[in-house]
């Protein structure tokens, strides 16, 4: 495992840190270590569930660093903004408390738990209604808005406006939310599961490549791949053999 240690002087890293190692890659002959590209690659697989230590563990071994002024949450969270600069929230550092962290995909999942009062407040019995597509909706007369708002999974309706912040979909997108889905149907299978029941939700509102126009013209989705169907085979690979619960978005 490499560590990459960046020079701080504040509570936590800013974003645009100095790794030390970072700059070697432009000077160094070595293309296996220091492959152009090579640091967001680590970045990723620091995203794997398959590659993931315990978070007490990792500030065990931040604690024998000689470094004061810095924090190894904020050097993770500075980090995982570099993977993705929307994933992590304006108020994560402090509403995050480390000893509550498991490890790296816990961490990216916190960043973008729902504001409390969006939460369900009761379970209710499971239930599927139908439920209409982007196109379906906007032919109904439902306006889409992207509010701007910090959580992707922060969506309201209300006076037929269906507000959805804006979620980017690029070459990336499939594993991030695959890992984040995969921990979370493992460890949080009779909790909040916040992020399969995202999955669910855009992949039945974005089911073929006219709901995903509908959606992208209203800044609902940023679209960095080739094709509007290549979005939405995505979304719809996504939620195969997802469990999200039923109530989660009432």
């Amino acid at each position: 495992m490499v560590l990459l240690m960046p020079n701080c002087e504040g509570e936590s890293c800013e974003s645009g840190s100095n790794y030390e190692g970072e700059s070697c890659e432009s000077g160094s002959g070595d293309h296996i270590f220091f492959r152009p590209f090579k640091f967001i690659d680590v970045l990723w697989d620091m995203c794997l569930l398959e590659n993931q230590l315990p978070f007490f563990f990792l500030e065990k071994l931040f604690e024998l660093y000689p470094m004061t002024n810095c924090t190894i949450m904020g050097l993770t969270l500075d980090l995982l903004t570099i993977v993705s600069d929307i994933w992590v929230k304006e108020d994560s550092r402090e509403k995050i408390n480390s000893s509550e962290v498991l490890h790296f995909v816990d961490l990216l999942r916190l960043c973008q738990q729902p504001s409390e009062h969006h939460l369900p407040t009761e379970k209710t019995r499971f239930s599927i209604a139908p439920i209409p597509t982007a196109m379906e909706l906007h032919q109904s007369g439902v306006k889409f808005k992207n509010p701007g708002r910090n959580s992707l999974f922060d969506i309201r309706f209300s006076d037929g406006i269906l507000e959805i912040p804006q979620l980017t979909i690029d070459a990336r997108t499939e594993i991030l939310f695959r890992n984040l889905q995969a921990f979370e149907q493992c460890h949080h299978m009779f909790e909040d599961k916040f992020v399969s029941d995202y999955i669910a939700f855009i992949s039945f509102l974005v089911r073929a490549p006219n709901d995903v126009k509908v959606v992208a013209r209203n800044e609902n989705l940023k679209i960095m791949l080739n094709s509007d169907e290549a979005v939405s085979n995505l979304l719809y690979n996504l939620d195969k053999e997802n469990v999200f619960s039923a109530n989660s978005f009432d």
